[in-house]
């Protein structure tokens, strides 16, 4: 056993097994791959909140939306923050729900519900190394399409189905809404990349990341 493993042993005697297990992993991940928001040296830096970060619901948040949920954050600035739940994959085929949009991209599978507001209004999300002009791209090649007119008007020919999804609804927070909730530790802040957005596994998403980003906080206490 390394000096560095043995020294946490040590530090984090006074916490629970189950918060000590996933430091220890965190411990023997090699330099050369640090984690999302973990620089080489080994020192923790916690992602701010911006477009393009994930919001994990934090085990305590009990909530009929937002329990267990992964969260892409699109828009976020003075005016308020919203994103999309991207774990929330249903049953439903998107030929079923919404037969005009399979028409122009039937690559599309099935539909994940983004959100509780406007449920009724549909938004994609597509992985591109074609800029695509007036979408929202909240990550390098990674494009959030919210708009009728940018739809209509794309060509899609590019897009593989792995990484197209069509998502129901958004979350959405008032000024100040989102930051009063980070307050009362409801979100864990993770870096987003596309295989998280376009998981293959998307109900496994959240305790995957959840282990990891309650390991990360525990580590960042100890080691300010």
């Amino acid at each position: 056993m390394s000096a560095l493993i043995f020294s946490k042993l040590v530090s984090l005697r006074q916490f629970p097994l189950q918060w000590i297990i996933p430091v220890l992993l965190l411990a023997c991940i090699p330099p050369a791959t640090p984690l999302a928001g973990q620089h080489n040296n080994g020192a923790v830096i916690q992602p701010v909140l911006k477009k393009g970060v994930l919001l994990i619901a934090s085990r305590h948040l009990v909530d009929p939306y937002f329990g267990q949920a992964v969260i892409v954050l699109t828009k976020y600035d003075r005016d308020g923050s919203s994103g999309i739940i991207i774990n929330r994959r249903t049953e439903l085929p998107v030929s079923s729900t919404f037969p005009e949009i399979v028409k122009r991209l039937p690559i599309l599978e099935n539909l994940y519900i983004g959100g509780p507001v406007a449920s009724s209004r549909v938004s994609l999300l597509v992985q591109s190394s074609q800029n695509i002009d007036g979408a929202n791209e909240i990550l390098k090649d990674i494009y959030h399409i919210d708009t009728q007119v940018l739809f209509q008007g794309m060509d899609f020919s590019s897009l593989a189905a792995a990484n197209t999804r069509l998502y129901s609804g958004f979350a959405g927070w008032a000024p100040g809404q989102l930051e009063a909730e980070m307050q009362r530790g409801d979100w864990h802040i993770w870096q987003a990349d596309a295989a998280i957005i376009f998981s293959q596994a998307p109900d496994e998403l959240w305790g995957d990341l959840i282990d990891l980003a309650s390991a990360k906080w525990v580590f960042a206490v100890k080691n300010p």
